[in-house]
């Protein structure tokens, strides 16, 4: 099997090719030209993935922004990071309870 690639704006060269193609009885496939790194697009892939097994969390942009308690948070949890300290979650504990109790 060979691959051709024909790179056109033109949707009347486009249509010529295929029917030409058509015509010949030659199988193709039309796939449209991606804006996006194929590396990227499997970032997000995996990250949906990850939401849906539980491994990560889904926040907003407006959860980042505007929730001022939110950012606290983080930049409390990175604090801690830095210095070694973490704090236990006990079963049933809420970590946004935790921090809003403070």
């Amino acid at each position: 099997m060979t691959t051709l690639f024909i790179n056109t704006e033109d949707q009347k060269v486009l249509q010529a090719v295929k029917d030409l193609l058509k015509n010949a009885h030659v199988s193709f496939e039309e796939q449209a030209e991606s804006p996006y790194n194929p590396e990227f697009i499997e970032k997000i892939k995996n990250g949906k993935k990850d939401i849906q097994d539980g491994k990560r969390v889904k926040i907003t942009l407006d959860e980042i922004i505007y929730n001022s308690e939110f950012v606290a948070m983080i930049e409390d949890g990175e604090q801690q990071i830095k210095e070694g300290r973490t704090t236990e979650l006990k079963e049933g504990e809420n970590l946004w309870d935790l921090v809003t109790s403070k």
